[in-house]
């Protein structure tokens, strides 16, 4: 196990969570242990509970740690470094993408969810983050001008796009899946809510109610046909009485 970290008299708290997390990714959960770390670090497990309580508290913060450098750390990082909303999306969509399967931040996000599989407490965590990622893009979307119900849809589907872009495509070249999701991130805050893009060449509908006036102009007259009263028939028209010459004419 190659822990990289120097051999110290003193380690510091992170020194062990690193540790541990190296651990967790290299192998699995139930391999994170204290004295193999200790060995590993070359320190005795005085140094360890200098720190933490036991093991359980040591996993507690190796979740916790996850937490903040995968998620919160870089809502912080977005916020300093993107000025709009938009440019902040795009800022996460390069970030998404950047995180390739040799990343420790993508090698650590495929350990903890193998872990929280079989830990309900773990899932418990890893389902808060899930939903902190979609509220922070559900809040930009919402920046962008879209009503909260539309932008928490919007912020759902580039979170599950993006996931789905680092497992389905993990070995294409990452140019294509930054383009894929730009060109997502394109629809998804300039398409106008419930409105679908025109096809190329595709004749524009009539308003609808320039297409229902004949149709419902026809079924008034049809109608008002119904509704009047039969013709009445006219009496045969008469021919003029002509006076018959007498005999005396």
């Amino acid at each position: 196990m190659n822990i990289g970290l120097e051999s110290r008299k003193r380690l510091d708290r992170e020194d062990w969570i690193r540790a541990a997390l190296e651990v967790l990714v290299d192998q699995s959960v139930e391999s994170v242990a204290v004295e193999p770390l200790a060995r590993a670090l070359k320190v005795s497990k005085g140094s360890f509970y200098w720190h933490f309580k036991d093991r359980e508290d040591l996993l507690e913060a190796v979740i916790e740690y996850w937490r903040d450098n995968s998620t919160r750390n870089i809502i912080r990082y977005v916020e300093t470094k993107g000025d709009s909303p938009a440019e902040k999306l795009h800022l996460l969509s390069k970030i998404a993408i950047d995180m390739s399967p040799g990343n420790p931040l993508a090698r650590m996000e495929v350990a903890i969810r193998a872990w929280a599989r079989r830990d309900p407490r773990v899932r418990a965590v890893l389902t808060e983050c899930d939903r902190e990622r979609i509220s922070y893009l559900a809040q930009l979307f919402r920046e962008c001008g879209l009503e909260a119900d539309e932008a928490e849809a919007r912020g759902a589907l580039l979170f599950g796009f993006a996931v789905g872009e680092r497992n389905i495509f993990r070995e294409e070249a990452r140019r294509a899946q930054r383009g894929r999701l730009d060109r997502l991130l394109e629809l998804l805050i300039d398409e106008p809510v419930g409105q679908a893009a025109p096809k190329a060449g595709a004749r524009k509908p009539a308003p609808p109610e320039t297409a229902k006036a004949p149709k419902a102009a026809k079924a008034a007259e049809t109608a008002k046909a119904a509704k009047a009263p039969p013709p009445r028939a006219r009496a045969p028209r008469r021919a003029p009485s002509r006076k018959l010459p007498s005999a005396e004419d």
